[in-house]
């Protein structure tokens, strides 16, 4: 959403206590002792998810109105800038349209959008594997329970119990590892009901290798893996050859994930583009 249709105004500073509290009176921190004043935006937003019967929307499945109080600093306020947001809902397995509304206070300014997708049965993958998206992370942190009400979050996403802020530019910095986060659909247990997995990472450069690691193994389904993005170059003199360890140079590359579920045999092959910058 861009910051400058969420009508974000002025709201007075916070109170201070005075010092004589006989007097019962409050006192306000100038602007240019205390912090700067705050600005605030409050909206709503509406979703309703209907089912989808052969490309037709059928019954709603979830209505869901999400009021929001949003408040930035007004020296740091960006009015052009789009921020990204988002939110959690638990659904059954099946297809689905989702019809959003975002409204501003009064309603004067609506904005709507409508979105197709399906979500997967993860029963139903019995004899191939799939992925989900492949995300890049920027942060991720565990909290202590899952998110079990509906509600609006800036710049980061929610999944179980974790909090996830994405690299949606799938730009990194030299030194900085690439950090991915995905879950694997259709891995089979063995009889003590453990699981055996193995992702094969590189890292091309067109059609060169650039990076390649040594497999990981996970016994979760759920993977989490940050790769140095180190490259092992060979130097060349009179006096013979020697290896350095370099960052990896700036440029676009493509990282490949073969994963392998060593308990069924079954394997899929990834691919995710990213630059250094």
């Amino acid at each position: 959403m861009k910051n400058a249709d969420l009508g974000f105004s002025s709201i007075s500073p916070v109170p201070k206590d005075a010092k004589k509290k006989e007097e019962k009176e409050q006192i306000f921190i100038p602007e240019s002792e205390g912090a700067p004043p705050k600005l605030q935006a409050t909206c709503h937003v509406f979703l309703q998810f209907n089912r989808l019967e052969n490309n037709v929307p059928a019954d709603v499945a979830k209505e869901i109105y999400i009021p929001i109080k949003l408040q930035v600093d007004s020296d740091s306020y960006e009015p052009d800038k789009e921020e990204l947001f988002s939110t959690r809902n638990i659904l059954p397995p099946g297809n689905y349209l989702l019809s959003m509304a975002i409204a501003s206070a009064k309603l004067e300014k609506i904005g709507t959008q409508y979105f197709e997708f399906s979500l997967p049965n993860e029963a139903a993958f019995t004899d191939r594997l799939e992925s989900t998206p492949i995300f890049l992370l920027k942060k991720i942190e565990q909290v202590d329970a899952p998110e079990m009400r509906a509600s609006l979050h800036k710049g980061f996403f929610t999944y179980i119990i974790f909090q996830i802020e994405p690299n949606l530019e799938k730009i990194v910095s030299p030194g900085d590892n690439l950090e991915v986060f995905f879950f694997v659909f259709g891995v089979q247990p063995d009889e003590s009901s453990k699981y055996n997995l193995e992702v094969a990472y590189e890292i091309l450069k067109g059609e060169e290798t650039a990076v390649l690691y040594t497999p990981e193994t996970y016994a979760s389904p759920l993977i989490q893996q940050a790769l140095p993005l180190k490259q092992t170059v060979i130097i060349k003199s009179e006096e013979g050859e020697k290896q350095e360890i370099r960052d990896l140079e700036p440029g676009k590359y493509t990282l490949v994930l073969k994963i392998t579920d060593k308990i069924s045999g079954y394997s899929l092959e990834e691919k995710l583009d990213f630059e250094v910058r």
